[in-house]
């Protein structure tokens, strides 16, 4: 059998494009996932993400604007839940990173207000903001991340889309009626192909290899001797003046303590088939940030997991056509910053690889900050 589409990768942008791809009309559509849904090797597990405006690029603010206005409502009324939980957000530091952010974000100010560190701290009494500038976004909130990769894959069996899991794809040709796929039990043809495969994506595009790198990050839980609820604990990011100086965190939600990363982006490059556990090092440096800069004692450290970023030097996403072949489209090097957008991003694949073009002028606009070259 021949498939109209087939998707290589089961994370939020995988399940995304597939559901779309099917809504758009085709009906033998097939996704292909590495592992098991909901495995921990990736980057689209656990409980839950932060969603914000603020940027140090005017595209992304664009994209949020329109991921917001339109998918993340069309998947919650889907869900029959809450997806996205509003939490005010503080984006706080001095030096190059911050004042990127700053000098975007002074032109969108129904998405931020600009203040001193002084004028924010009442706003965010759970942070030491001395010494620091704020941007307060408004628009900010946690997902449901779980919740949210439940949902498109309930969507997905809903709408017939085919399922394969523990099926890495090993390579793949093009031939004059569609892509084979090599896979293991079988070959794969399609029409049409997307491939969303993370930090394996690679190996299956190798003109990517010199493109992207992969990072592990390491991220903690720690329990306080204050609030940590969504309302009562912000969503937060320090952005300092250096690669790599930046720090971000969310309240308490579906497990015990609040949320705490490092986000490396720069002199890394990591093998994402070995499966490493979280590392002690950053762990010890996270502790030793929460107790800088939350105002509550920290009581312990309650968990730990590891998530693989796949980046670009400019922590831009790549979205585009395969070069030699435009039946082929991908998305990837999502930086540690996609899973927000990935309803979008989803959309955007199955219409560009179905359609040719899309149909969201916030992505077209913006297209050549995502294209390959």
């Amino acid at each position: 059998m021949t498939y109209d589409g087939v998707v290589i990768g089961g994370g939020v942008v995988g399940l995304a494009a597939a559901w779309h791809f099917r809504r758009l009309g085709p009906r033998r559509v097939l996704l292909l996932e590495r592992f098991q849904h909901g495995h921990e090797r990736g980057s689209s597990h656990g409980t839950s993400r932060i969603i914000r405006s603020a940027y140090p690029s005017p595209a992304y603010v664009h994209l949020m604007r329109a991921v917001t206005r339109e998918e993340w409502p069309r998947l919650e009324s889907l869900a029959g839940q809450r997806l996205i939980f509003p939490c005010l957000a503080c984006f706080f530091g001095r030096g190059a990173i911050y004042d990127a952010y700053e000098d975007t974000m002074r032109g969108f100010p129904k998405e931020v207000e600009i203040l001193s560190g002084a004028e924010a701290a009442p706003l965010f009494p759970s942070l030491r903001l001395d010494e620091v500038d704020a941007i307060v976004d408004r628009t900010a909130g946690v997902i449901a991340a779980r919740r949210t990769m439940d949902t498109l894959r309930f969507q997905c069996e809903e709408s017939g889309v085919e399922i394969r899991e523990n099926t890495p794809v090993q390579s793949w040709y093009s031939e004059g009626d569609g892509i084979r796929l090599r896979c293991e039990g079988g070959d794969v043809l399609a029409r049409h192909v997307m491939v969303a495969a993370g930090s394996w994506i690679g190996e299956l595009l190798p003109f990517l290899q010199s493109r992207v790198f992969v990072a592990r990050q390491t991220i903690g839980y720690f329990r306080l001797d204050g609030p940590m609820a969504v309302g009562q604990f912000p969503v937060w990011c320090y952005l300092g003046d250096k690669a790599n100086d930046f720090y971000y965190g969310l309240p308490e939600f579906e497990r015990d303590g609040v949320k705490l990363a490092r986000h490396y982006t720069a002199d890394r490059s990591d093998d994402p088939n070995q499966a490493e556990g979280p590392d002690p090092t950053a762990m010890d440096d996270l502790f030793r940030f929460a107790s800088r800069r939350f105002t509550a004692p920290v009581l312990e450290m309650s968990g730990a997991e590891t998530c693989l970023y796949t980046c670009t030097p400019t922590e831009d996403f790549i979205i585009d056509r395969h070069p030699e072949d435009g039946r082929l489209v991908f998305a990837s090097a999502c930086s540690g910053h996609g899973f927000k957008f990935g309803p979008l991003m989803g959309r955007i694949l199955a219409e560009m690889v179905l359609l040719g073009k899309t149909s969201v002028p916030e992505f077209e606009s913006h297209r050549a900050t995502f294209a390959l070259s």
